[in-house]
């Protein structure tokens, strides 16, 4: 009788299937953030400065504040500048999307990789600037 019991019990339940490991969490790397936002921004404004002549690079102009736009594209920005009289330079944040016109007095710094500037065609400094 026992030898028939064995052979009539079910069969026993398989292994449980492994556990999958843990998700990967990674934190993003700010400076690949910055990097690839500039690179996108000063893209866009490439494609712009092909028809209008407008400058643009990376960095910002420090000093010589004028006046901050509601611009969130730095074609715009760069077009708020060249429209007054006053914007010798423009300054776009590649992160928080800001634009900021500046007059005609300061000087580029190009250490800064959140930002990419352009001057306005009235400006006329040195050619080392350009």
């Amino acid at each position: 009788a026992g030898l028939a019991a064995a052979q009539d019990a079910p069969p026993p339940a398989p292994p449980a299937p492994p556990r999958a490991p843990p998700a990967a969490t990674t934190t993003p790397d700010p400076d690949l953030e910055i990097h690839a936002a500039r690179e996108r921004h000063l893209s866009t404004v490439g494609v712009h400065a092909k028809t209008s002549g407008a400058h643009y690079t990376k960095g910002a102009w420090i000093y010589g504040d004028y006046r901050s736009t509601g611009d969130t594209d730095p074609v715009d920005c760069a077009k708020a500048c060249e429209a007054d009289q006053d914007c010798f330079h423009w300054n776009f944040h590649v992160v928080e999307h800001t634009c900021d016109l500046k007059n005609n007095n300061g000087g580029l710094n190009t250490d800064k990789d959140d930002w990419i500037m352009g001057h306005a065609k009235r400006y006329s400094g040195p050619a080392a600037e350009l």
